[in-house]
């Protein structure tokens, strides 16, 4: 294990918690420290710091782990700081006080009154676990690293860090590119794993969506539309809109009516649409439709998109 080479080295800070033989431990932090106090204070490598926290993350970085030395933005201090460890793991779940788990060899351990008196003001990673205490590996344990014996009253709990991830993720211009068609791919078989019936029943002729469009016309000019589809027992509306010359004038009442008749023909029993809260909902409800959910701030601006379905009148049961 890598926390056990490093402490078995058996190296010491100077007087100022620094120096040659500890500097791979508190490299790891030096630019975060900087950033976080806003100056080039730690740039200096005469300058060192309590380093239990740059130990064991040192460690991490050599067993492959990956994350910031500052993972929780809102907080203040860095991970050089045991209270920042203790933080970051409880926003992400993987903190686990000893009063509910059992600790496991890997393990990162959070320590009470070991170094100062004080709480979370030490930590090391876990060797081996015992009866009567935990065998960790830890850092700046009277400025030097090493092997120490700690009871198991004195830990707080205990950091389980993920297993580090062997993948990376990276954007793609677009759906078109190489690998999006694996993805259509792994949802078809997972879908056809879980739901055949539906599966077949869409490959079946006759229950493809089929476009349902239709276009209100004054003489020559177009007053109004409807965009909708039919597929199996469902007609989805996308976009309903009228000339606003043409408006309350009952046209969208009426192209509503008429794609809901067809939409019947076709064999469907239901009706969905979405519009925002400033476009279509008191026309729609007006209309038999109710709200089916809601999603607030939609738009980035406080405005809530809503789903409506309507039972169709005429429809076969």
């Amino acid at each position: 294990m890598v926390a056990r080479r490093e402490a078995e080295r058996q190296r010491r800070g100077n007087a100022q918690h620094a120096g040659a033989e500890i500097e791979p431990y508190l490299a790891v932090f030096r630019e975060a420290l900087n950033r976080n106090c806003e100056s080039d204070r730690f740039s200096d490598l005469a300058v060192g710091y309590q380093w239990c926290g740059a130990f064991v993350y040192y460690c991490c970085l050599q067993a492959g782990f990956r994350f910031s030395p500052k993972p929780a933005p809102g907080y203040r201090y860095t991970l050089a700081a045991v209270p920042a460890w203790h933080y970051w793991a409880v926003a992400e779940g993987f903190f686990h006080p000893t009063s509910v788990a059992a600790p496991e060899a890997g393990d990162i351990a959070l320590f009470n009154h070991v170094a100062t008196g004080e709480p979370l003001d030490h930590m090391g990673v876990v060797i081996e676990v015992q009866p009567d205490f935990v065998l960790c590996a830890e850092g700046n344990h009277e400025n030097r690293t090493g092997l120490f014996e700690r009871p198991h009253s004195c830990v707080a709990g205990y950091v389980r860090l993920p297993e580090p991830r062997e993948w990376t993720i990276a954007s793609v211009p677009g759906t078109s590119e190489p690998g999006c068609d694996l993805v259509r791919q792994w949802l078809r078989e997972y879908n056809w794993a879980v739901n055949p019936e539906f599966m077949r029943e869409l490959q079946q002729p006759g229950h493809q969506a089929r476009p349902l469009v239709l276009l209100a016309c004054v003489g020559s000019e177009v007053a109004g539309g409807i965009l909708a589809e039919t597929q199996l027992a469902w007609l989805r509306i996308s976009i309903m809109a009228v000339n606003p010359a043409w408006r309350s004038r009952g046209i969208g009442a009426a192209l509503l009516a008429e794609a809901e008749q067809q939409a019947v023909a076709r064999g469907c029993r239901h009706a969905y649409v979405d519009t925002m809260e400033y476009q279509g909902p008191r026309f729609y409800q007006a209309h038999g439709f109710e709200i089916a959910g809601q999603i607030p701030d939609w738009d980035s601006r406080g405005h809530a998109k809503l789903h409506f379905t309507k039972r169709l009148a005429g429809s076969i049961s």
